[in-house]
């Protein structure tokens, strides 16, 4: 599964509606292990697919608001570590910087 990120001619695509830099998407395995465990924990209630649309940033901002993590719905450093995904999605049993893009 991919992402789709539309790039614009100033080097930004989007995300969901959202201004992200070029290739710095989060990859489809860390967008699904985010999706996963967002529903485990009763935040997530739509399709595990990988993609990042309305559905799974109302969840992280939701899960960022209890959490008391930055409010930005976006899969970033902190909700990742917050969630102990690394990259590729994989669950850590640590808490550790991430860095999770395709670039």
């Amino acid at each position: 599964m991919l992402i789709a990120i539309k790039e614009t001619n100033s080097g930004l695509g989007y995300v969901g509606g959202q201004p992200v830099a070029a290739g710095v998407a989060p990859s489809a395995e860390t967008v699904i292990a985010v999706q996963r465990e967002l529903a485990q924990l009763g935040y997530y209630h739509g399709q595990v697919d990988g993609l990042v649309g309305p559905p799974t940033e109302g969840a992280i901002r939701w899960f960022q608001s209890v959490d008391k993590n930055p409010v930005t719905g976006q899969i970033d450093e902190p909700t990742l570590r917050t969630l102990r995904i690394s990259c590729g999605g994989r669950r850590v049993a640590t808490r550790q910087g991430h860095q999770c893009a395709e670039t």
